[in-house]
């Protein structure tokens, strides 16, 4: 702040000896008009320095919202984006309003070093506004990650359950008495009851976010159901005593359970991470525009902090 007031002085000063000069009727027509380019300059000078505190108010939402793109998948972040979203509109505004004061006064500036701060504020403005722009692009295809991320995740809990009661299953009818396979044709029934939830969870989510990769996950499940269809089969064929049936069924149950087997290979550890995927691919130019709007930002702020007088020594 002490250039600012320095150069406030310093215009304070010439218009008290321009003054003095008119008084004593030294300056003349001259003085005069020197002295009303003076005041003119001086009045926009002070608008200029009115539009410079509005892009500082912008950017307190701008350092918000930076904050939450440096992370925006982290918890914290997403906790905090609807807050720092809903002061969006009003940095713009603000942001709106100091474009078009600098741009009114700056071809009335006098002194060079003015009219270049003038330049550098509407290029912080015009970086700013891009900055919020792609800024909020990339928060809200965060909550919608996150959202699709969790309601993968909790339809998987189901998959994760029917393989346990599926495994249970398996391992009661290797002693086929009918006590064991009733036992195992009830723990089947539950298990494709668990796929089926998963099932109609994950084509829920595929008409919400139609751009999410799920066939491989969609696929298991099918796999999954169609061999627990061949499973009820030969539990059914057991307690008929038709050991020919059943021995059919089991056959076919293990062959299309190796084709599900082959699927869950190339499944990932997170199951979410169609929806993180996605956000990357929906995002990457965001990022890149977002990027390069911090860089202007920065590089224009350089400038106005020295025209201020506020830069560190």
């Amino acid at each position: 702040m002490a250039r600012r007031k320095s150069r406030r002085r310093r215009h304070r000063m010439l218009a008290a000896v321009l003054i003095v000069l008119i008084g004593l009727g030294v300056a003349g027509a001259g003085g005069w008009y020197l002295y009303q380019g003076h005041q003119r300059h001086m009045s926009q000078v002070e608008r200029l320095d009115g539009a410079l505190e509005l892009i500082r108010q912008a950017n307190e939402t701008a350092i918000a919202l930076d904050g939450i793109v440096s992370r925006p998948l982290d918890t914290a972040s997403l906790e905090q984006a609807d807050g720092v979203l809903e002061r969006i509109p009003e940095a713009q505004n603000q942001l709106e309003e100091a474009d078009r004061i600098v741009r009114s006064v700056s071809v009335d500036l006098s002194e060079s070093r003015d009219k270049e701060a003038a330049n550098q504020a509407v290029v912080a403005v015009a970086a700013r506004k891009a900055l919020l722009e792609s800024g909020e692009q990339i928060v809200v295809s965060a909550q919608q990650a996150d959202d699709a991320a969790q309601r993968i995740r909790a339809a998987w809990l189901d998959v994760v359950s029917a393989d346990a009661l599926a495994r249970d299953a398996a391992a009661l009818v290797v002693d086929t008495t009918d006590e064991h396979v009733a036992s195992s044709k009830q723990k089947t029934e539950d298990a494709i009851a668990a796929f089926s939830s998963a099932q109609t969870a994950l084509s829920d989510i595929a008409l919400l976010y139609p751009a999410l990769d799920l066939e491989a996950p969609q696929s298991y499940i099918s796999k999954r159901l169609e061999a627990l269809g061949y499973a009820i089969a030969s539990d059914e064929a057991l307690l008929a005593k038709n050991k020919g049936e059943a021995a059919a069924q089991n056959d076919a149950y293990n062959r299309v359970d190796s084709e599900a087997a082959a699927i869950a290979v190339d499944l990932p550890e997170d199951a979410a991470k169609p929806a993180l995927d996605d956000f990357k691919r929906a995002t990457e130019a965001f990022f890149e525009t977002y990027s390069t709007a911090r860089s202007q930002a920065g590089s224009a702020d350089a400038f106005l902090r020295d025209y201020l007088g506020t830069s560190s020594k």
